[in-house]
């Protein structure tokens, strides 16, 4: 039972992008992980985008380092929540690393989590805060990465996890509260800053949500960037 829920599991997240590749058991290679990962990757993952691109600055250098480590777990998070109804034990999840690019992941344990969907947005959350604190603590011995910098990326990722959620399963026809409530739900449990949910606003015409990004992935600073076009910048 517990295999058939991973490769349910990997099969949702491969439909979302081939990059998020998951494999059951622990990882037999070096690898990142809050729990039993090596450090020095995330020192290499930093150092790498510094060499790609020393015209873009630390702004840029950290930013993209730590969207490349959290959107793996955050998006196993709501898969497993919205389209599974069960979350695995994700605490322990190594990430692959190669030349810059964090993508593809290991699962293992038995104990997956089941209930209604606010508790299970509790336990993604716990399984979640575990990782993320982890890892940006592991990066703070080689570079310093501040809440102020994290949070806001994390509120986006989660607001536009939602808002993709609700053109998927056609939500504008229920209740237009209910992708605020799970917001709410999620950002009570990740600690994140209340604030940030003014970046979902809602469309009366179209009847949908849209996020207004209060982050920037700070692309705009390489030599061939341009601002995205829901940059807070814009």
């Amino acid at each position: 039972m517990t295999t058939a829920k991973y490769q349910q599991l990997f099969h949702y997240a491969e439909q979302l992008t081939p990059y998020l590749k998951g494999k059951i058991g622990a990882a037999d290679h070096q690898h990142i992980s809050a729990a039993h990962g090596d450090p020095e990757l995330l020192n290499a993952l930093y150092l790498h985008w510094k060499k790609a691109h020393p015209e873009a600055g630390m702004p840029y250098w950290l930013t993209r380092s730590w969207t490349m480590l959290a959107w793996q777990p955050l998006y196993i998070a709501f898969i497993s929540v919205y389209a599974l109804n069960s979350v695995p034990p994700m605490s322990k999840m190594a990430l692959d690393y190669k030349e810059g690019v964090v993508a593809g992941f290991h699962l293992c344990g038995d104990n997956w989590f089941t209930g209604e969907r606010s508790a299970l947005i509790k336990y993604a959350c716990t399984e979640l805060a575990i990782i993320l604190d982890g890892l940006q603590s592991q990066f703070n011995q080689f570079q310093r990465m501040r809440p102020g910098l994290t949070r806001p990326l994390i509120a986006d990722a989660v607001l536009e996890a939602l808002v993709q959620r609700q053109a998927l399963l056609a939500e504008h026809e229920s209740s237009t509260n209910d992708i605020q409530e799970q917001a709410q739900l999620w950002f009570d449990h990740l600690g994140l800053p209340k604030s940030h949910l003014q970046a979902l606003k809602h469309n009366s015409q179209t009847g949908y949500w849209e996020l207004h990004r209060i982050s920037c992935c700070m692309h705009y600073r390489r030599h061939d960037g341009t601002l995205c076009d829901n940059c807070p910048r814009q």
